[in-house]
């Protein structure tokens, strides 16, 4: 939905290409990436498609100190060759 209202607005979500899972126990993430793929409204998205669905904990997801570990995490999803030097 996020994205649609960017949409909407003129803008364009830089994450438009991928998901993020909240992990948060039940259903599983990897039951909520299944849902996602079988699902009649999110089957044809580009990420959906693609595959670019990641998941990540909860606690990482919301404001706190464990953000850094999200953004080391997805960064490292996004960018599996760079250079961790």
């Amino acid at each position: 939905m996020p994205n649609a209202l960017i949409a909407l607005a003129g803008g364009h979500n830089v994450f438009a290409d991928c998901i993020l899972i909240n992990d948060y126990a039940t259903p599983t993430w990897q039951q909520k990436a299944d849902f996602l793929k079988k699902s009649p409204i999110t089957k044809d998205l580009r990420a959906v498609k693609a595959g670019c669905i990641w998941h990540l904990r909860y606690d990482q997801l919301t404001p706190g100190p464990l953000n850094a570990q999200a953004v080391e995490s997805i960064a490292r999803w996004l960018h599996p060759d760079a250079d961790r030097g």
